[in-house]
């Protein structure tokens, strides 16, 4: 979760609540899913859940706590011009979408500056996944050198003057020799030329890298010009629309729009577009969620509280407006949610049961247990690993399954689905290889692949083995004395799988039902994750053993 700092006073002006005690302070953030502690007399450290980018900032939480105080309830109504700029926009192939907004009348100050790049940094990170799916640049307007602004890919070769350097510098050595170029310099680069904003001629930022000393912000800084790029268009125009709303909590602040002409004829629009949403909330639906049932008057002062607006009431159902900032609410489940932290979960109401039940472990459950129970007694060590996995999904496909990909993972070693519990096991070794030989390990978990436009999803047992010299047979001892003890008779015939070597793999058969497969990991698989021994592998479905069990 990320861990932001603010300055309590300024806190304290934005609410504009000079006397909120430490407490009180603490439990209206721990009610918005955040929890704080004082570090010192100026300076709050607050954890801040990962859902709510709104609340990286100070003018964020100054927001939130204005709506639960009831200072101000309902929807923020931004206010909104035009600003007279333009930006055109050619086509950049390697980070085609970009956004443009203007906020004026920011107070800063050496704190106000701070907090600003720390709320820049902490999108990037989270919504912008390290840069590389949304990146931020933030300028000082008044530096700007032109209202006509161009967005194209530049030739490496060109100059440019980046942040924290007095010098002129061609593009590539910024990308080569600065830190940031280092660190971000890789993600946009496209046939010899880069992503560029320019202004009359000057380039004021590389996207996603660095911008340009020309437009650096300084704590005396009013006026603000935003530039947000990336890969998918919604998440940019959405992520700008974020930071201007909430930056123009600052008392006597306005957002300006900016004329975005695109590289297509009809690409015309201005930023940002403060769009808000939509979402009938069904008040049947919040008592089933809830397991009791407010009252219509408290369901209506909740979503206020909240910073919601509501555009109509019907007998038993409200459309609910969603603010800009809010990126976190897709579904009436998530109003539920918010209901439920304005009414305050202290307040719902406790019920005893009004029946009786008697529990009882699953035949999985309890299949599993004896699982474990046999495999520890044959000198394995069991493992727990997350069910999503990176890249190296992709080595396990088959011939007719393809790997699950995540439309929105929190990192890249967790973009797939595993589509089997062996690539976990290979992932483990990789990072055990210094430990003893030979190494024994299992895990058995859920698995997930797509076969003929379907989701499969498999509860599986896989085991692995690792040493310095391997022989199909010995993975194959184990399998077997792994099944017998169970009562299970098995016998093996011959399969092919690509992840496996050729003639050392086998299927497992049991009442001549396939159970699984077992071979010698073969050495592409090995050497693309950078393991250095052999490994014997073998994948048991669990949903058919547990049957076997029980029979």
């Amino acid at each position: 979760m990320p861990v932001i700092y603010i300055n309590i006073q300024k806190l304290k002006k934005l609410i504009e609540k000079e006397s909120l005690s430490e407490d009180d302070l603490n439990e209206i953030l721990f009610s918005l899913k955040s929890e704080s502690k004082k570090i010192d007399e100026a300076t709050l450290e607050v954890e801040v859940n990962s859902d709510r980018p709104d609340l990286f900032s100070v003018e964020g939480i100054a927001r939130a706590i204005k709506g639960l105080t009831r200072k101000e309830m309902g929807l923020f109504e931004p206010k909104v011009k035009d600003s007279g700029f333009q930006a055109v926009i050619g086509e950049v192939p390697s980070r085609p979408y970009i956004a443009f907004g203007i906020v004026k009348g920011i107070e800063l100050g050496e704190e106000g500056l701070k907090e600003l790049i720390q709320f820049q940094e902490k999108l990037h990170v989270t919504v912008g996944r390290n840069r590389k799916k949304v990146a931020i640049g933030i300028h000082d307007l008044r530096k700007v050198p032109s209202t006509n602004l161009t967005y194209s890919m530049v030739s490496l070769d060109r100059e440019m003057k980046p942040l924290g350097d007095d010098k002129y510098m061609k593009i590539k050595d910024v990308l080569s020799n600065t830190q940031q170029g280092k660190s971000y310099g890789d993600i946009s680069v496209l046939g010899g030329a880069h992503p560029a904003i320019l202004s009359d001629g000057e380039i004021i930022s590389l996207p996603p890298v660095i911008n340009s000393e020309i437009t650096r912000l300084e704590p005396n800084t009013k006026d603000l010009l935003i530039d947000v790029t990336g890969t998918e268009k919604t998440t940019v125009l959405k992520t700008l629309d974020l930071l201007c709303s909430v930056l123009n909590e600052h008392v006597g602040s306005l957002i300006e729009r900016v004329e975005v002409i695109g590289p297509g004829s009809n690409d015309y629009r201005k930023d940002p577009q403060l769009g808000r949403t939509k979402i009938r909330l069904n008040e049947n639906y919040i008592g089933k969620i809830l397991g009791f049932e407010p009252s219509h008057e408290d369901i209506i002062e909740s979503l206020l509280r909240m910073r919601f607006g509501l555009s109509e009431e019907q007998k038993g159902e409200i459309e609910v407006i969603v603010p800009e900032y809010r990126l976190d609410i897709l579904h009436q489940i998530d109003l539920v949610e918010d209901v439920a932290m304005a009414y305050g979960y202290n307040r719902i109401p406790i019920k005893n049961p009004t029946f009786h039940t008697e529990g009882s472990l699953l035949n999985y459950t309890l299949s599993g247990k004896v699982a474990r129970l046999i495999l520890l007694g044959l000198g394995f060590q069991e493992v727990s690993s997350f069910t999503m996995v990176g890249e190296e999904a992709k080595m396990f496909e088959g011939e007719n399954d393809r790997v699950i990909k995540i439309k929105n993972p929190i990192s890249e070693s967790m973009s797939f689905l595993r589509p089997n519990n062996i690539v976990s096991l290979l992932l483990v070794l990789r990072e055990n290889q210094h430990v003893e030989l030979p190494l024994k390990i299992f895990e058995m978990g859920d698995c997930a692949f797509e076969r003929n436009g379907r989701v499969i999803q498999k509860k599986t047992i896989a085991l692995a083995l690792m040493k310095d010299e391997l022989s199909f047979e010995e993975i194959q001892a184990l399998v077997h004395s792994f099944l017998s003890s169970i009562g299970i008779d098995v016998k093996y015939r011959r399969d092919e799988n690509k992840y496996f070597i050729s003639g050392r793999t086998a299927r497992v058969i049991a009442n001549e039902i396939p159970i699984g497969i077992l071979g010698e990991v073969h050495p592409h698989v090995l050497t693309s994750l950078g393991i250095k021994y052999p490994v014997g592998a073998a994948e048991i479905d669990m949903d058919i053993l547990s049957k076997m069990i029980k029979k």
